[in-house]
């Protein structure tokens, strides 16, 4: 069970604007996603890849799916087993739904991807070109522990397994209802006295 100290818009943003790279295993390219509004205007997941080690990079490029701010992505590649060919892409992160009084709906989605979608001249190659699948939620972030904001954790990853990608996460476990929050009062936290309830909980997800 978890219960930790950060998160993301309108949350702490500690953790959820530190880059995160994976190298892949063939080519040696790297990859790196990061938090970026440079798109919307609003909090989304960037890409960008490397070839020569760090010393040119790509064009950054929007990866999560237009709308609600996305947020704390991760990031791997999966080996082709081919040497000198590039593997597929594969990045996970959360993202916000319609809000209201109460609610903040959150999903965790992954995308997978060739290299080529990230070194296309098509700008919206992958927010828009890739589908997302949902690995978990939509749950509501307001039953997260509050510590200078919702704080779902930044202890999510993804790895490369077999012929898919195996994400580890943590979500809130009390659905889209405020059941088990751990604070007495959420909206607004004005009490933020625990209840001692575990309102997080940490998952993995098979099969993509």
């Amino acid at each position: 069970m978890l219960g930790g100290q950060i998160v993301q818009l309108p949350f702490s943003k500690c953790a959820a604007g530190t880059p995160e790279p994976a190298i892949d295993p063939q080519t040696g390219d790297l990859s790196v996603v990061w938090l970026d509004s440079r798109f919307s205007g609003h909090d989304e997941i960037a890409i960008s890849r490397s070839g020569d080690g760090g010393g040119s990079w790509t064009a950054p490029k929007p990866v999560s799916t237009p709308g609600g701010q996305a947020f704390t992505a991760s990031v791997a590649v999966r080996n082709s087993g081919t040497a000198g060919t590039p593997g597929t892409i594969g990045v996970t992160y959360y993202q916000l739904g319609a809000t209201s009084l109460g609610s903040m709906p959150t999903t965790y989605f992954t995308k997978d991807f060739a290299r080529f979608a990230v070194t296309s001249t098509n700008a919206s190659s992958i927010d828009t070109g890739v589908t997302a699948m949902t690995v978990a939620g939509p749950f509501n972030t307001l039953d997260a522990p509050f510590a200078s904001g919702y704080f779902t954790g930044d202890y999510e990853a993804v790895v490369a397994s077999g012929s898919g990608f195996a994400p580890v996460f943590v979500q809130g476990a009390c659905g889209t209802s405020l059941s088990c929050e751990a604070l007495t009062k959420v909206v607004p936290p004005a009490n933020r006295t625990p209840t001692d309830n575990d309102s997080t909980d940490v998952f993995a997800g098979m099969g993509f």
